[in-house]
């Protein structure tokens, strides 16, 4: 069962969810990456760094693969954290394929 002290966490997982099945459903639908930001982590050399956000002029079809898995992959994690914090109904977990190397 769900605690109530939990319902703030569920609903920014479920909103992250639905932006992550609606980008989904956009590429399905012949959508494109048309912008990417890249990021320090908390292994980066330089903590400091700012991300960087740079327009894709034409995403080779590598990057999309690459991009649909991750999502996939994040979706399916949202899930498991749902049904760790109680919540039933949750959505089926989708497929993984992992992206071929270009």
């Amino acid at each position: 069962m769900t605690e109530y002290t939990d319902v703030d966490q569920v609903n920014v997982l479920v909103a992250e969810q639905q932006r992550i099945q609606a980008a989904l459903d956009m590429l399905d639908d012949a959508g494109t990456v048309t912008w990417q930001t890249i990021g320090p982590t908390a292994a980066s050399t330089a903590p400091d760094a700012v991300p960087i956000a740079m327009p894709v002029a034409d995403a080779p079809q590598s990057l999309l693969s690459v991009t649909r898995s991750a999502l996939n992959r994040r979706y399916n994690e949202i899930n498991q954290e749902l049904r760790d914090l109680g919540v039933t109904g949750v959505p089926p977990d989708h497929a993984l394929v992992e992206a071929k190397p270009a």
